[in-house]
């Protein structure tokens, strides 16, 4: 049927139905314009232009339009992973400021009110006030942890458990 056995290629080129494009309108400079050449867009005009490409290929059903729309599928692609970049970087950068603001906003602790400091005098208060942090760092790690008192996920009152709740019905 398809005039291939016997050999018959006037049967196949007479099934096809070959249509003639229309020239390109030549622009307004005088110059005739370029039709848009198919390759992956970059940005949304060229983005425009390929669709519009899909599109009459869709119509006039001489090329496949699957090329062309994976062209537009890679640019989406390349322009997702672009966006995920992007906002991946805006929340490091966010972060930084929102340390930065922290870090402004800190008071500075003065070591002495009033009076006439030496500078061997102001070394002795940062060694004591850095020894009493340290010291203190000690004692609270050497202490045990204390552990909350349980918590009644039936009542929500602290001292007992749901198993041990008499404040609740319980189906028998």
């Amino acid at each position: 049927m398809t005039g291939l056995v016997p050999f018959n290629p006037q049967r196949v080129l007479s099934a096809l139905t070959i249509i003639e494009t229309p020239s390109p309108p030549s622009s307004s400079h005088g110059l005739p314009s370029s039709p848009w050449v198919s390759e992956t867009p970059r940005n949304t005009a060229q983005i425009d232009k390929q669709m519009q490409l899909v599109q009459a290929a869709y119509e006039r059903q001489s090329q496949s339009p699957t090329e062309l729309m994976g062209k537009v599928a890679k640019s989406a692609s390349t322009a997702w992973g672009l966006v995920a970049l992007q906002t991946q970087r805006i929340a490091e950068l966010e972060a930084a400021n929102k340390y930065l603001q922290k870090k402004e906003k800190r008071t500075l602790k003065q070591i002495q009110h009033g009076g006439i400091l030496e500078v061997r005098q102001a070394q002795q208060l940062i060694l004591e006030r850095d020894n009493a942090a340290e010291q203190e760092r000690n004692e609270a790690a050497q202490r045990p942890r204390q552990r909350a008192p349980p918590t009644c996920s039936g009542c929500h009152i602290q001292g007992h458990t749901i198993r041990q709740c008499r404040n609740i019905e319980r189906a028998s």
